[in-house]
């Protein structure tokens, strides 16, 4: 081979690997769209309660503290705090030269208002009752002092279930769902256009936290990199698969299994799968007759097929576990398993039997997610096979957890679980017990429960929690307070033209996300 062939030779290869390497290299611009499953119902930095809002809300909002790759408490906002001797007074340093959206410099005052409506709004404030008060000691410091001494505030600070997001103070004072949605994170918002999409712009002002050298779980060091962001609300999920195939999407969420074996043969699309990502279950409400006795409840756990349900809905990504939380989870257990996936007709007809149920109507609230809707047929033909007059009621999610709120109007309802599993024991205190408990159990039936979960919060040693929670999750199962119906996994299908995304169970992160170049010059690929 001659000299020059030789250098014309290895300039092409030279040229092939640079434009290799230049289509994965971490590129500003572009625009994105991301195909969600489902509708959201607010956008309020203080009611977010799905993994569907979470995926929108994560890149407006930030926190104090949030939780990382294993779902561990770290700073965000704060630099760091201090705790106090008796454990009552968290002091925190907040970072400085963080900007809100609106151009606004963030101080503690935003901190300490953003805290005390939460504390007034968010139907998941019973998380923190056991904040006293919340004192500003200068310009970047504030004092949470507690009512008590907790093993777990700073766990329930992090959550994402229903995060303290911070926001100027001057819309601290505004009702729900009248702030602007103004926050500290990678991207703003834009604009809204309900049942249709959220649109939001990378914030140009965004302000790392360069104490982490790359992002982790829902804080680290975040850099984003798109210019823009649409979230769809696509709740069929044909219409989702159709989309990315068109390139029309770059993203989307919850592709059915046998959709997911054709699309990884497209080499313009890549599948991606996430074990453990979502938990479905039966609500049911304690409040309303026929299923506030715990007899027929127990009648409708013990006829569950739950590998019918499960198969059929899912076509196979799914597991069977007893366990509310995730497998490796340091508290994870199997108490009341012997009341799990039982599947005995027979005796659960003799249970309804023994209630002296007359035929009344229970209505089960199904939302019109593809999951949801597939269970809920094959549920339908078990609950009715052991004699029960159940009435479907298809909604939207939005009108699902509107409903579930109150203790009136349902009965049944399919629902689940992504953050609470991933998150640990201490996430499902608001849902199993307490005021506002999701299954409206009465004082009398939720006071066991309450008793258990004091001892949890006071215990010190993980040992102990996880042994209390052992108990905890055994109660869940004799009081029937729901049905956990097993392990979904998630299968995410996305362009190849689309780099850094990582499925999580916390929801879509988008910061850290690029297009290749080809794609952010706004061309198709």
């Amino acid at each position: 081979m001659s000299q020059r062939v030789r250098l014309g030779f290895f300039a092409l290869l030279f040229l092939v690997l640079w434009n290799a390497a230049a289509s994965h290299a971490q590129v500003r611009g572009g625009s994105a769209v991301v195909g969600l499953y489902a509708n959201i119902s607010s956008l309020d930095p203080h009611f977010q309660v799905s993994h569907i809002g979470g995926s929108i809300f994560f890149c407006i909002y930030e926190g104090l503290v949030t939780i990382d790759d294993k779902g561990k408490a770290i700073p965000m906002l704060a630099k760091s705090w201090q705790v106090s001797q008796d454990g009552k007074i968290y002091d925190f340093e907040i970072r400085r030269q963080i900007r809100f959206h609106n151009g606004k410099l963030m101080t503690a005052r935003d901190v300490a208002a953003s805290i005390q409506r939460y504390l007034r709004i968010s139907p998941d404030r019973s998380l923190l009752e056991i904040i006293s008060h919340v004192e500003v000691k200068s310009e970047f410091e504030v004092s949470i002092v507690l009512k008590r001494a907790s093993s777990t505030f700073l766990d329930r600070l992090a959550s994402p279930v229903n995060p303290v997001s911070i926001i100027p103070a001057e819309q601290a004072g505004k009702p729900l769902n009248r702030t602007e949605y103004i926050g500290t994170g990678p991207f703003r918002f834009v604009d809204w256009v309900p049942d249709s999409y959220v649109r939001l712009a990378r914030f140009g002002r965004y302000t790392a936290d360069t104490d982490y050298p790359s992002p982790t779980g829902l804080g680290g060091q975040k850099t984003p990199y798109l210019d823009e962001i649409t979230f769809r609300f696509m709740a069929e999920p044909s219409s989702r698969v159709a989309a990315l195939e068109a390139g029309e999407i770059q993203l989307a969420e919850q592709i059915p299994a046998l959709s997911a074996a054709r699309l990884a043969k497209n080499p313009k699309l890549r599948i991606e799968r996430l074990d453990n990502f979502n938990m479905p279950a039966l609500f049911i409400n304690h409040a309303a007759a026929p299923t506030n006795t715990v007899k027929l409840r127990r009648a409708i756990q013990i006829a569950l097929d739950l590998h019918e349900l499960m198969a059929g809905a899912t076509d196979g990504a799914f597991t069977l576990d007893p366990s509310w939380l995730w497998w490796g989870d340091p508290a994870y257990s199997t108490m009341g398993g012997s009341l799990y996936n039982v599947h005995d007709t027979r005796l659960a007809k003799k249970l309804l039997a023994e209630t002296g149920y007359g035929g009344e109507r229970i209505d089960l609230l199904i939302p019109n997610i593809s999951l949801h809707s597939k269970i809920g047929t094959i549920l339908l033909e078990q609950l009715r096979g052991i004699g029960l007059n159940v009435r479907p009621v298809s909604v939207d999610y939005a009108t699902l957890v509107s409903a579930i709120a109150s203790d009136k109007g349902w009965h049944l309802a399919l629902n689940g679980f992504r953050a609470a599993p991933f998150l640990g024991a201490y996430a499902y205190e608001p849902i199993f017990s307490g005021v506002g408990n999701w299954a409206h159990a009465n004082p009398d039936e939720d006071r066991p429960m309450l008793r258990l979960w004091s001892q949890f919060e006071a215990a010190q040693d993980q040992k102990a929690r996880n042994a209390i929670w052992a108990d905890i999750q055994a109660l869940t199962y004799q009081n029937v307070t729901m049905a956990k119906l097993g392990n979904e996994s998630l299968l995410v299908g996305s362009s190849v033209m689309l780099h850094g995304y990582k499925p999580f169970a916390g929801g879509e992160r988008m910061w850290n996300v690029w297009l290749s170049p080809v794609v952010a010059a706004g061309k198709a690929p």
